[in-house]
């Protein structure tokens, strides 16, 4: 019988709930051992939604480390505490998997990578469209050369009224490290720079905006997503238009937003 991998998933969230744990639910050679949040409501809730029993549950991640015997660990959390968790992780020895983006800064960024080149460990940041049976297609046709030369791209991810957790961690800058941008556009520029044969980017240029701020009219699922304060901080953009440039000519035009004025939510990344 194939040995079960134990896994211990830190931060009990809607991402968690929407993509990781029914990812989980699909493989026989996972077993999820130990949960985390900082919340205990949150911990029983998810308990009963996936009817999970002798699960080791902890409110602080700092236990959930020092106390199991893992494979990896799934990381779930607000954006400025994956890096922190990771390198934590990684130090002590236990493989990792994280939700995107990988940190909130570059120097965080470059943290998570030493660690995991000095552990010897694994580390993994979210690229799941890398993964789609279109994108698989797509990256297959390029590498046999019936694309010819890829000089230019372009991608984007436009929400409809879709600004998630207004006033929480997803609008505040020191949690998040940006607005559509790190929530949106993380996925399609990784997608687009991966199907154009990972050239170096060696410029970027661009604009945000905040001119939703303070509309509250919603008519998108997405802004379900997180935990919403009336009183909170929003100090990142709802849109952001950028330029980059690689260092074989090549370019990409960029487009992200929560909130624009469409008929509904698009995403392309050609």
């Amino acid at each position: 019988m194939e040995k079960k991998l134990k896994v211990g998933l830190i931060g009990l969230g809607g991402i968690c709930r929407i993509a990781h744990m029914p990812g989980y639910k699909d493989f026989d050679n996972v077993e999820i051992v130990a949960i985390c949040d900082i919340l205990p409501e949150k911990i029983e809730s998810f308990k009963e939604q996936f009817s999970i029993e002798n699960v080791a549950e902890f409110t602080d991640y700092k236990e959930l480390l020092d106390s199991c015997d893992l494979d990896f660990i799934d990381i779930c959390t607000p954006n400025y505490l994956h890096s922190i968790i990771a390198v934590e992780a990684l130090n002590k020895g236990i493989n990792v998997f994280c939700e995107k983006p990988d940190a909130v800064s570059v120097e965080e960024a470059l943290k998570m990578k030493e660690a995991a080149e000095k552990s010897g460990k694994k580390l993994m940041v979210m690229r799941n469209n890398r993964y789609r049976a279109d994108a698989r297609y797509l990256k297959k046709f390029i590498e046999d050369g019936k694309m010819g030369e890829i000089y230019c791209g372009r991608c984007g991810w436009q929400r409809r009224r879709g600004i998630p957790g207004k006033g929480g961690w997803f609008t505040t800058k020191e949690q998040s490290g940006g607005g559509p941008l790190i929530d949106l556009g993380v996925h399609m520029i990784d997608l687009a720079i991966w199907l154009m044969g990972n050239p170096t980017p060696v410029s970027v240029s661009g604009c945000t905006y905040a001119k939703f701020a303070d509309n509250d009219v919603s008519d998108s699922v997405n802004s379900s997503f997180g935990d919403k304060k009336s009183e909170g901080t929003f100090d990142v953009e709802d849109l952001a238009m950028g330029f980059i440039k690689f260092d074989n000519g090549a370019c990409l035009q960029i487009e992200f937003s929560w909130a624009s004025n469409i008929e509904k939510e698009t995403y392309i990344s050609t």
